[in-house]
Order: C-alpha cells, then sequence, then structure tokens
C-alpha cells in the first residue's frame, strides 16, 4: 500500500500538469454563443456542502483539503517544455479519505487567465482537438485511453456550462481516470480536475458535482 501511495504521488502531478497545459494553444477564437443540452444528474441526500473561492457545491462527505504547491513548479517545467507561456493557476484541491485498496482521490480546481471575456461557444472549436490528446499523450510515452470524447452541457438549471472530457491513464503501477471540466467566466476559464487511481472507469463524480455548482460572484472582465 504504501508503494502504491508513492507511485500515485509521483505520477499524479506530472499527468495532470501535462493534460492541462496542452489546453493553452487550443484557447483561440470566438463564436456566437449556443445552447447546451442539459446534463445534470442527481445527488445522494448524504453529500456534503463544499465552498471553493467562489464556488459552491455538494459533493461526497469526508473530503478535506490539503495544498496544492507542489503543481506550481511541476506546471512551470512543464509549460516551458511545451514552449508555452503560463497562465494557468491552481488555487484549491481536495482528497478523499483513502479507499479500501489504498487509493485516495483528488479534485483540483484552477483556471487559465485569458484576458479577455470567454464565451461558452469560444470551446466549441477545440473539442476535436481535445480528443486528440490521447495520441499526444502517448507519443510522450504515456499510456492513455479516451474514455469520453468532449463534450459541452449545461448543468444545474443552465446555471454551469461546462465542456468535459475524460482519459484514463496508466503506468506500471498506477491507474489514473482524469476527467476534467472547462468552466468559461468573465476573463477565465476555470477547471475542475478529477483524478480517480480507484475505479478505473468514469464515473459521475464529476457530473455530479457540476450539477449542484453554482459561483457565488463574478470573475474579472477583461
Amino acid at each position: 500500500m504504501t508503494k502504491l501511495l508513492h507511485n500515485t504521488r509521483l505520477f499524479r502531478p506530472l499527468v495532470i500538469c501535462l493534460v492541462l497545459l496542452m489546453v493553452l494553444p487550443l484557447l483561440t477564437g470566438c463564436h456566437k454563443r449556443s445552447e447546451y443540452d442539459d446534463a445534470t444528474v442527481g445527488v445522494p441526500d448524504t453529500y456534503a456542502s463544499y465552498d471553493v473561492g467562489d464556488f459552491h457545491f455538494r459533493f461526497e462527505a469526508g473530503w478535506e483539503s490539503t495544498s496544492w504547491d507542489e503543481l506550481t513548479p511541476v506546471m512551470d517545467g512543464q509549460a516551458q517544455l511545451l514552449g508555452l507561456q503560463n497562465n494557468m493557476a491552481i488555487y484549491w484541491r481536495l482528497y478523499s479519505p483513502t479507499t479500501a485498496i489504498g487509493t485516495v482521490n483528488y479534485v483540483d480546481f484552477g483556471y487559465f487567465e485569458l484576458g479577455r471575456t470567454v464565451a461558452t461557444a469560444d470551446l466549441e472549436p477545440i473539442m476535436e482537438k481535445l480528443d486528440e490528446q490521447a495520441s499526444t499523450l502517448k507519443r510522450l510515452g504515456i499510456s492513455c485511453d479516451e474514455l469520453q470524447k468532449a463534450r459541452i452541457r449545461s448543468y444545474n438549471e443552465a446555471e454551469i456550462e461546462a465542456l468535459t472530457y475524460c482519459y484514463l491513464v496508466k503506468n506500471e503501477f498506477v491507474t489514473d481516470v482524469i476527467q476534467v471540466a472547462l468552466i468559461p467566466q468573465g476573463s477565465r476559464i476555470y477547471t475542475i480536475t478529477v483524478n480517480d487511481f480507484t475505479s478505473g472507469a468514469d464515473t459521475a463524480l464529476l457530473e455530479q458535482l457540476l450539477s449542484t455548482l453554482t459561483i457565488t460572484s463574478e470573475t474579472p472582465d477583461s
């Protein structure tokens, strides 16, 4: 169990940084707003309330907050390798209780600052490129399979519109299901990233979070 936790800690920062930073070159273009199908799901009554910055949501009970400092130097280093300027900020992290098989799952919250007002439809042109990221990760020597193609849906009575996608990433010791949501607000695209080292499948965790998510204040506009 100790070895599994150690390999998880080493593997997770590398992969999450790559998955998020590869989005940066895609965030261009501007299109008129359109409507999206509702994908709201129900959540159990036992779920607890959480506040993360301007976000309020209900989620599995028992998760706790932890430091996100380890990601900052990894983000900067990988951005340099990709030839990018890192304008990605990770500002909060939740972690689950240890599971019966010794894994710990994470939800990371952050944002890209674009310096201009962003609409949901601005994300439509990048969906096909996001679906190609699994192949890009494989070329970097990382085993990766796409579990959910990029799609844009609305949640919580259209309170939230988000682009979501999901990959299965693994090495000899660790299997990580990475569920990502991109949520445009003002001049930022917020990111919510679920790292599930337990199930090996595309679960409802991210959809449940989005289905109860509200944003309590406006983000800066360009």
